[in-house]
């Protein structure tokens, strides 16, 4: 078995009451670094999460357990092979609160302090550049896996990505429309006015374009916008008379904004938002409301099931066995149990690329993980990992659409990977 690559920060972070403050301020993001000195004792992952506060904290949280669940599948079957000798690994995570100067802070103290020399950058988009930026100041290998562009993928800056680029989150929706109902061709997109969300808004804009859609509105709104602003919003949308609608925020406007659109009236064949739908607190917070919104994923629990594939070795946990490890993390984070969303998913592929890289290159030092980053081609239960050693982006990494439906989320397109048919044309707003 193989897992990530760990330094002794498991004794530094009690170490002193400095060092515990520098803690407390973390970055979303798992750290991972050797510390020289004989062989080593174990593989040490320092994590830290969006859980309690920031626009992040519902995908973080499920980003936490999905590493602790890849974590726990590599210990319990003997840890990681360095070498000849098994050691197991262990994640430390602190709470960031969603701060980008606390990301920085504690990637600095890590990278300069500790000699932490690989990381799983933060899956808060807001904390990711900042925090990226800093780990390649200090030659830190960040392995981004949350929501991204393709900017932040840098070989050269020995930053890599994960999932897919999130210019391409709606391409397959589009393409979906097109095939499904060629005669819905108004598109409305409105944008959180964030660096992330208008780096998707104006690549889904583009594509459109280019696939024949018109634009009737294209509009950013304020990153904390109230119940008055959504609302003139969807009184905007309801005005623009789409046929599409798709909407990129965080998870609260998302909410928001769907219950707006809802008091207005707001019509439109096909509803499709970025990033709220992709957790389960979407459907306890809006319940009815949530039936036929679509949603960009790169993996669901309810999808066609990756297999072993001809030139991929397997690795890591099944579906079901990631399934139950997660749950279980959740209980033991004291968060209700729940299914699994993508950022749980990419976080494990995360934790588990590193470890088979580790292994494969019989040592924690952070060069020699990086080069094996490059060269492992594994199948896991969340999909391939195959880097692009040119551009830092995945090989074979699919977009798919996800939809509510009946209270449950499902992968709908493509054709290939759809668990359930598309419920279109959206059916209106309950009660």
């Amino acid at each position: 078995m193989a897992a990530p690559a760990r330094l002794p920060v498991s004794r530094t972070l009690a170490l002193v009451a400095g060092a515990a403050a520098l803690l407390v301020l973390g970055a979303a993001a798992l750290l991972i670094a050797g510390l020289g000195g004989g062989e080593p004792e174990e593989l040490v992952i320092g994590g830290v999460f969006s859980l309690s506060s920031g626009t992040s904290v519902e995908t973080c949280r499920q980003a936490l357990a999905g590493a602790m669940a890849a974590v726990e599948w590599v210990n319990s079957n003997g840890g990681v092979n360095i070498g000849g000798s098994k050691v197991p690994v262990r994640l430390l995570q602190e709470d960031d609160k969603g701060d980008p100067a606390n990301a920085v802070r504690l990637i600095e103290y890590m990278a300069r302090q500790r000699g932490v020399g690989v990381m799983l950058a933060p899956c808060d988009p807001g904390v990711l550049v900042d925090a990226v930026e800093a780990a390649r100041g200090y030659g830190v290998v960040s392995i981004v896996y949350g929501d991204a562009p393709a900017s932040v993928a840098d070989p050269e800056g020995k930053t890599l990505l994960v999932g897919a680029p999130a210019e391409e989150y709606f391409t397959p929706l589009l393409e979906m429309v097109s095939i499904l109902h060629i005669q819905s061709r108004n598109l409305a997109i409105v944008y959180q006015d964030t660096e992330f969300a208008a780096t998707v808004a104006e690549a889904t804009r583009n594509r459109a374009v280019e696939q024949g859609f018109v634009v009737v509105l294209y509009s950013a709104y304020p990153p904390q916008a109230g119940e008055e602003s959504l609302g003139t919003l969807a009184l905007r949308l309801q005005a623009s008379n789409p046929d599409v609608i798709i909407a990129i925020g965080g998870f609260r406007d998302g909410v928001e904004l769907v219950r707006a659109m809802s008091s207005y009236g707001v019509e439109a064949k096909f509803i499709a938002m970025a990033v709220a739908p992709s957790v389960p607190e979407f459907y306890s917070e809006l319940g009815a409301l949530s039936q036929a919104i679509l949603y960009p994923t790169l993996w669901e629990l309810a999808s066609k099931p990756y297999t072993a594939a001809e030139g991929y070795e397997w690795f890591g946990p099944s579906r079901e066995e990631f399934y139950s490890l997660f749950r279980e993390a959740m209980e033991s984070l004291g968060h209700p149990v729940s299914e699994p969303g993508y950022h749980a998913a990419m976080a494990a592929l995360a934790v588990l690329a590193v470890a088979k890289a580790a292994e494969d290159a019989g040592s924690l030092d952070p060069d020699a993980i990086y080069e094996s980053l490059k060269n492992i081609k594994i199948m896991t239960f969340a999909g391939p990992f195959d880097l692009n050693s040119e551009t830092g982006l995945q090989n074979e990494r699919e977009v798919l659409v996800g939809q509510w439906i009946n209270g449950r989320r499902f992968t709908v397109w493509p054709v290939g990977q759809a668990y359930a048919t598309p419920v279109y044309p959206h059916p209106g707003w309950p009660g």
